[in-house]
């Protein structure tokens, strides 16, 4: 069995999406559409199936020949070698730039825990600015890059919808509790016009 799809049959959960393709990503279970990405190499539903289906009698030989599968609930479950890889790389986590953005960040929130709003984030001018210009400028990068743009070129297709249903339901949760309604609206209708123009990239 292909290792990669192995892998995938221990490790990925019930498909339960509308793309027709599964591969295994750089973080972790990637499915896509094969129309989307006509040359990358991934995995059918059905193969993802039978390949769950022989693990699964594997298994049951295993735990029926010396009492556990061979990969699963050891005595000593310390022993388990996980199938992913087991040492970390050795390089900075963060870059002076991200150090200084989170000190920024944590400035701000700070703000918040005092008076309920740090006197910068979506007020209706940078809402203005954001619908002529495209990104806030104090979000971005030396490239030119905000925080979505980062997630959209590095998560998962999937990891990056969930970031942005997240950060979307956020908005929509607190409305009526924080700022002006309009403003709320606006702070998701960025967020879905980020969203709109990703998946049309892809």
């Amino acid at each position: 069995m292909n290792e990669n799809l192995r892998w995938l049959a221990i490790n990925a959960p019930d498909w339960d999406n509308n793309l027709d393709r599964i591969a295994r990503g750089s973080v972790g279970v990637d499915w896509f559409s094969s129309e989307h990405f006509p040359g990358r190499i991934g995995f059918s539903r059905e193969e993802l199936r039978v390949a769950k289906a022989e693990l699964s009698g594997e298994r049951m030989d295993n735990i029926a020949r010396n009492g556990n599968d061979g990969e699963h609930y050891y005595s000593d479950i310390t022993a388990y070698d996980p199938p992913v890889p087991t040492t970390i790389p050795e390089y900075a986590f963060t870059t002076p730039d991200e150090d200084e953005a989170w000190a920024e960040a944590e400035r701000r929130m700070d703000a918040i825990g005092q008076n309920g709003n740090d006197g910068l984030h979506y007020n209706l001018e940078d809402v203005a600015f954001v619908r002529a210009e495209g990104k806030q400028p104090r979000y971005q990068d030396a490239t030119g890059e905000d925080w979505i743009d980062e997630a959209a070129r590095t998560f998962t297709a999937e990891e990056f919808r969930g970031a942005m249903r997240f950060s979307i339901g956020k908005y929509n949760r607190r409305i009526g509790k924080k700022d002006d309604l309009i403003e709320e609206i606006e702070k998701m209708r960025d967020y879905c016009q980020r969203w709109i123009d990703v998946e049309k990239g892809r």
